[in-house]
């Protein structure tokens, strides 16, 4: 977590939450998913089903916090999913389509005024003027964070999925 006090904060774009979603990939990795980042800044894994044409089943959260947020708010969504995937190997179970866990990118509220930032990316609700978001303290943007985490905000517009995309 980012300090001592009570409860637990993994911020967006704070040092603690790029730990943990280094941590969430390798997880993810460990379940046998296939991980990257995409172009929002989304920790997105993949199970292989039977018929990659299908659209795939989708599933997760988000694993970053508000200041002294709960524990597992959030991250339970993102560990039962990678959970779900790991039973699922263990048992040599293939599903017909594939399987899609999502850790999304800063979806609580902080100091931007700009929650759901990844799912807005894949909704296509994020736009050109969040970017100027700033966080009130050290006046930094949004738009100026997203290079320090390897992004572009550019590029994180052009995320929105088609809605016949997924199965469910």
């Amino acid at each position: 977590t980012e300090d001592s006090e009570p409860g637990w904060t993994r911020r967006v774009f704070s040092e603690p939450y790029r730990a943990e979603r280094e941590y969430v990939r390798d997880l993810m990795r460990r379940a046998g998913l296939e991980v990257h980042i995409d172009g929002a800044g989304n920790v997105v894994g993949r199970l292989k089903g039977k018929d990659p044409n299908l659209p795939p089943l989708v599933t997760g959260s988000h694993t970053d916090t508000v200041h002294g947020g709960g524990r597992f708010d959030g991250m339970v969504g993102v560990l039962g999913s990678i959970e779900a995937v790991r039973l699922l190997q263990e048992q040599g179970v293939v599903l017909e389509r594939d399987l899609v866990v999502i850790d999304f990118l800063g979806e609580e509220a902080n100091p931007f005024g700009l929650s759901c930032l990844g799912s807005r990316a894949i909704s296509g609700q994020l736009l050109p003027e969040h970017f100027g978001r700033t966080d009130g303290e050290a006046d930094t943007s949004i738009g100026e964070l997203f290079p320090r985490f390897g992004l572009a905000p550019n590029v994180a517009l052009g995320r929105a999925w088609e809605p016949d995309s997924i199965h469910g």
